[in-house]
């Protein structure tokens, strides 16, 4: 404990024995960042024999009070109620039973470098009391609801998980989707599998391909068919998927983590996201669990990451639509009634993606309508063709605006080995406008 520790420590001290003059073998704690004001102010709304009744802002000479990186949901959450507390400064902690203990939490450091740390003060028997509330508060705050849920970490109130109670239940249509099903059943089925040898029982899975192919709706459609049996969580932040992991192993439950967006977490191979992948900080769940992530961008993503074994098991590319997958999609968006031959449908939206034929069928309704016409093949293929009209002039205009937005392809390239790797620029063959068209 530094000099400035010391003299809070000596404060938090004597003003305990000046609210209780009787007491002996004050027990004082510090340590870095153990946020006892978050959990204390959790338990003061459990109705427990011992909990917390009041959380009282002292003033210090000493220790200001301040708040330090406030969410935006805490705000509305508590709507402005008198019960948010600064996170900073010297607060008096009540509980149930008339007894108490000094808190004090502050900052060292400045900027990037800089740490909150804690002292607490209290008598033994006191301490004895908070600390079985404080685990049972860590393990009721801890505990992976069942179903599906967001999860997201902060500084202040570590893993915290929002249940998803409406999901969409359109179907994944997809050829890699039947292999990608293969692979997560095989994997919970035979988990002591990859948990031998004191492996992490951890696998992980990118699916890769350009907006609109249907990634989220295969990690939608998964969630909806895992859940009965595991917890599956959606996120966008690689410190909040590992936690939930961690959680998940020390729990041993089985669990199917969707990382979103993964290129913004993976395009730079620091330490933590490495031990994530593959390092000493990856937890081990003997009951498994699955991490998919998904990406538009696997160019942006750390080569280091890519090209070594294990820190992404498998990739899967998800690209355009064809053949009876293509006319599979068709029929899910144009009318049920629609007077036009599986073949020539099928025909006219073969490689496209699952959002390009969305927007084919919507569209050429809205026109049928507008125009009081039948819904024909000719009238079908004239939207299409003014679609890729309008694309053909936004590119012509973003070409013409900057050479930072030239098209380009999207995915991974095979070496020489056979593996995947991040393509470099000559890799690309940049075409005119009219050639990126998706239609």
């Amino acid at each position: 404990m530094n000099t400035k520790g010391e003299i809070i420590a000596r404060e938090l001290t004597q003003r305990y024995k000046t609210d209780r003059p009787t007491t002996h073998h004050i027990h004082c704690e510090f340590n870095r960042d153990a946020n006892y004001l978050f959990l204390a102010a959790s338990a003061r709304k459990r109705r427990t024999k011992f909990t917390v009744v009041d959380i009282q802002p002292i003033d210090s000479d000493t220790v200001v009070s301040m708040w330090v990186d406030i969410d935006p949901n805490t705000i509305r959450r508590h709507h402005f109620k008198m019960d948010l507390q600064p996170q900073l400064g010297v607060f008096k902690i009540h509980f149930s039973d008339e007894s108490f203990l000094y808190c004090a939490r502050y900052v060292e450091g400045e900027g990037d470098i800089g740490d909150i740390f804690q002292i607490t003060v209290a008598e033994q028997s006191v301490w004895h009391n908070w600390l079985k509330l404080v685990y049972s508060e860590q393990k009721r705050r801890t505990a992976i609801p069942k179903g599906i849920s967001n999860v997201r970490w902060t500084h202040h109130e570590g893993t915290v998980y929002t249940k998803i109670k409406r999901i969409a239940t359109f179907p994944a249509i997809h050829p890699e989707f039947e292999s990608l099903k293969a692979d997560i059943s095989f994997f919970f089925a035979h988990v002591e599998q990859f948990t031998r040898y004191d492996q992490p029982g951890v696998r992980k899975a990118l699916l890769v391909g350009p907006p609109g192919t249907g990634k989220t709706s295969m990690c939608l459609e998964l969630a909806r068919d895992l859940s009965d049996t595991m917890p599956v969580i959606f996120s966008t932040d690689i410190k909040a998927c590992a936690a939930h992991l961690q959680i998940a192993a020390r729990q041993g439950k089985a669990t199917l983590a969707v990382l979103e967006d993964a290129d913004s977490s993976l395009h730079e191979a620091s330490s933590d996201v490495l031990n994530f992948l593959d390092g000493i900080n990856q937890p081990s769940n003997t009951a498994g669990s699955f991490v998919l992530m998904t990406t538009n961008f696997p160019e942006r993503i750390e080569p280091r990451i890519l090209q070594r074994p294990g820190r992404i098991d498998r990739v899967y590319q998800v690209g355009e639509l064809n053949d009876m997958h293509a006319l599979r999609c068709a029929r899910l968006y144009f009318p049920e009634d629609l007077d036009i031959a599986d073949a020539a449908l099928m025909q006219v939206v073969t490689g496209l993606t699952g959002a390009q034929i969305k927007e084919l069928a919507q569209s050429s309704i809205s026109y049928a309508v507008s125009s009081c016409q039948s819904l024909t093949m000719d009238l079908i293929q004239a939207v299409k063709a003014r679609i890729a009209e309008d694309l053909r002039q936004i590119y012509k205009y973003a070409d013409t605006q900057s050479p930072m937005t030239t098209q380009h392809n999207i995915g991974f390239v095979t070496s020489k080995n056979g593996r995947y790797r991040r393509p470099y620029p000559d890799d690309f063959s940049y075409a005119s406008p009219e050639e990126k068209l998706p239609f």
